[in-house]
Formats: C-alpha cells, sequence, structure tokens
C-alpha cells in the first residue's frame, strides 16, 4: 500500500477585483455556494433580508471547472449594482 494518488484539481484563481466584491457581499451577509445534484453543482445565493434567510437557487447547473468562476462573477455583479447605494 502506498499514498493515495492525488487527483488533479482544477483550480480557478480569482482576480483582486473579485476577492473585494465577495468580501464586499459577505460582509452584508451575502453568500454564494454551489450544491451538488451527480457530477455537476447548481448555486445558490443566500442573503437575509427583513431579519429572515432567504435563498435562490440558480435553476441551472455548472460543470466541476464551471461553478467557480461564476461565484465570482455573481459576487462582482451583486457588488458592483449595489455598492453606491449603501
Amino acid at each position: 500500500m502506498g499514498r493515495p494518488k492525488n487527483k488533479p484539481q482544477d483550480k480557478y484563481f480569482p482576480t483582486k477585483e473579485e476577492q473585494k466584491a465577495m468580501c464586499w457581499c459577505i460582509d452584508r451577509k451575502i453568500k454564494v455556494y454551489p450544491i451538488p445534484i451527480g457530477d455537476e453543482y447548481s448555486l445558490t445565493v443566500e442573503y437575509i433580508d427583513k431579519g429572515r434567510v432567504k435563498k435562490i437557487n440558480s435553476g441551472k447547473t455548472y460543470q466541476k471547472d464551471q461553478w467557480m468562476p461564476t461565484v465570482y462573477r455573481l459576487y462582482t455583479s451583486m457588488y458592483e449594482k449595489n455598492v453606491d447605494k449603501l
């Protein structure tokens, strides 16, 4: 027996702007995360509205290498639409 072989991982490295957008959203209790559905992933946006947790499911599924960039695109979109409103 030896050590188990490492699985190759698909890596995504977010830009500084994407990281800033994610931090901004998380500070405001907005989270985006994947939910596995078989070999694919569905994304859920979770936020707090008037003291209640609300969840929105994307309704679309993503491959293993697609969901992470999509998460950061969602964070960036929410940041850009709302940063000046607050």
